[in-house]
């Protein structure tokens, strides 16, 4: 699924447990990442906060309750993605990271406790809306000469189903919910709300993969 990038990467561990809780990321980050009708494409370069609230139980009974922001930039023209996230799980104490996703290379890079973790990337480019989505609603948010004119879109995806409402105006993303099956079998329920979306060239220097992905 690919739309707007909201990606989550969960308590990350290493040495026999490294990436035991990936399955919870990828899924995650699919889900949030719905592929946008052909009438609205969202912006090729944007930056914007994405506060998310998402619950997921997994094929062997776990259960997670994930609150997350997450700044975000986006650069379709060069294919690459930046994310700055403070998540907390299970109402415990807040933790950072980042992700850079590079989609020429296939590869994204999460950095959380000083360590670089290197995998392919979990998610498909950002693009339009799936022809197959339905128009549930056509409205206003707010009231007034401030509201705000939107459409609601629902489509299924994956096992997913999906409600995502755009502003009309530059197709811009103002909220997203999604629940379902996953592809590996987790029952999955999230929504997610766009903040201060900004439409403008980007300093392409933050999309720099530190230098201690390199090592």
């Amino acid at each position: 699924m690919n739309m707007f990038t909201i990606t989550l990467f969960i308590n990350l561990k290493v040495n026999e447990t490294v990436f035991k809780e990936f399955v919870m990321f990828q899924n995650i980050l699919l889900l949030a990442l719905p592929a946008l009708v052909l009438s609205c494409c969202p912006p090729k370069q944007w930056r914007g906060t994405v506060y998310i609230d998402s619950n997921t139980k997994t094929v062997d009974g776990h259960e997670y309750h994930t609150q997350m922001s997450q700044d975000t930039v986006v650069d379709e023209t060069i294919r690459k993605v930046y994310v700055n996230q403070t998540i907390s799980l299970n109402g415990g104490p807040e933790y950072l990271q980042q992700v850079y996703q590079d989609f020429s290379t296939g590869l994204q890079y999460v950095i959380k406790g000083g360590a670089c973790f290197t995998m392919n990337v979990s998610s498909s480019e950002p693009s339009c809306i799936p022809k197959n989505a339905e128009v549930v609603t056509e409205s206003f948010i707010g009231s007034g000469k401030t509201a705000l004119k939107a459409t609601m879109y629902h489509f299924t995806r994956d096992n997913l189903d999906v409600h995502l409402t755009m502003a009309d105006d530059g197709c811009i993303p103002v909220m997203v919910e999604g629940n379902g099956i996953t592809q590996t079998g987790e029952d999955m329920k999230m929504a997610a709300e766009y903040m201060g979306i900004v439409v403008a060239p980007m300093n392409v220097s933050i999309f720099d993969i530190p230098s201690i992905c390199m090592k």
